[in-house]
């Protein structure tokens, strides 16, 4: 089944996981029954003019006094060069031809499988793995203790900051003394200052 109307191209949007694709319809296309058929299905979107066609879920259709908006939702998968295709259209009245796509809309919102550790689990709850599966027990120790490369253990903190030349921390009771010492008297080391009579102006 596909359907061939005039719609306005309203937005396109984009983020990391879909991207959603809006069409505006006035007009006698807004009556048409087959959209209702064809909303929650999987359908191709083709523009004239575009040769590229997007395959996205055509996601619902929703219906005012003014206008009949169309959402549809298109996964990451689709290459930029179809998006932006697409996209230098947007704004403008196009001649839109939905069609139904030859996927369910299971497969189509399945995720790719992706690899990962393959388990049963019991009927108490509790999991079994491959028995090929390496533990943390299998690991030899020792193999991760080591410092990363460049650093050393410090056994003797003191030696090593006089080795590198760092000033060591105060304790709390040379803190505690410094603190106590009376300022220096800052009016020593300042000249007197001159009165009015002793300036030569």
């Amino acid at each position: 089944m596909a359907i061939k109307i005039r719609a306005s191209f309203n937005k396109q949007t984009k983020d990391s996981k879909k991207e959603l694709i809006q069409f505006y319809l006035t007009g006698d296309d807004e009556k048409n029954p087959e959209l209702n058929e064809l909303c929650r299905e999987v359908v191709e979107l083709e523009i004239d003019g575009v040769e590229s066609k997007l395959t996205a879920e055509f996601s619902k259709v929703v219906q005012d006094a003014k206008k009949t908006t169309l959402d549809f939702i298109v996964k990451g998968n689709s290459s930029v060069s179809q998006s932006y295709d697409f996209y230098r259209k947007a704004g403008s009245t196009v001649l839109l031809t939905i069609a139904a796509a030859q996927m369910s809309l299971g497969d189509y919102q399945q995720e790719p499988p992706h690899e990962g550790i393959e388990y049963t689990v019991n009927g108490d709850g509790t999991v079994e793995t491959d028995p090929n599966q390496v533990s943390i027990d299998d690991v030899p120790p020792g193999d991760g203790d080591a410092p990363p490369q460049g650093t050393e253990n410090v056994t003797d903190l003191q030696q090593a900051r006089t080795r590198r030349g760092r000033p060591r921390k105060a304790t709390e009771q040379e803190q505690k003394a410094e603190q106590a010492a009376p300022a220096a008297d800052d009016a020593d080391d300042l000249m007197e200052q001159a009165s009015d009579e002793d300036l030569p102006f």
